[in-house]
């Protein structure tokens, strides 16, 4: 299960990599890739905190300046660059992605899809919790 996890994980790093893929040239491409998966990534992490925001009842996720919600954004690229490019996985996926068979491509762009799909899910499921959350602070405090 780990192993299809991984697979699953250089799946995206090869979409996004593949992305308009013609018109860039192969790093260029590479960053794509890193950046989609840090993208997929960060809306997770903002989903997890907020859901810790609405289970503890306090609105922290408001207070949180851009510069901090930047920065963990290209850390998560920073720590996707490494394995996927600089240790070359992501790459050597990417091009051998074509020469997998047909069923285990479609497994693995299924996959792929119930995982972004969850993973959206969850941040509108949280958001919408935390607004109702923000909503209920906000009508304590009126007069």
């Amino acid at each position: 299960m780990l192993h299809f996890l991984s697979e699953i994980y250089l799946t995206a790093f090869t979409l996004f990599f593949r992305a308009g893929g013609a018109d860039w040239s192969r790093p260029i491409n590479a960053g794509k890739g890193v950046a989609g998966i840090a993208m997929i990534e960060w809306l997770f992490l903002l989903s997890v905190w907020g859901g810790i925001d609405v289970y503890i009842q306090k609105n922290t996720l408001v207070g949180f300046s851009q510069l901090i919600v930047f920065a963990a954004f290209f850390g998560l690229c920073f720590a996707n660059h490494y394995p996927l490019v600089i240790l070359g996985r992501g790459t050597l996926f990417e091009r051998e992605f074509g020469k997998l068979k047909k069923a285990r491509r479609v497994r693995l762009l299924i996959g792929f899809s119930v995982v972004l799909l969850a993973i959206v899910a969850f941040f509108a499921w949280i958001t919408s919790m935390h607004l109702k959350l923000i909503h209920q602070a906000n009508a304590i405090h009126q007069p």
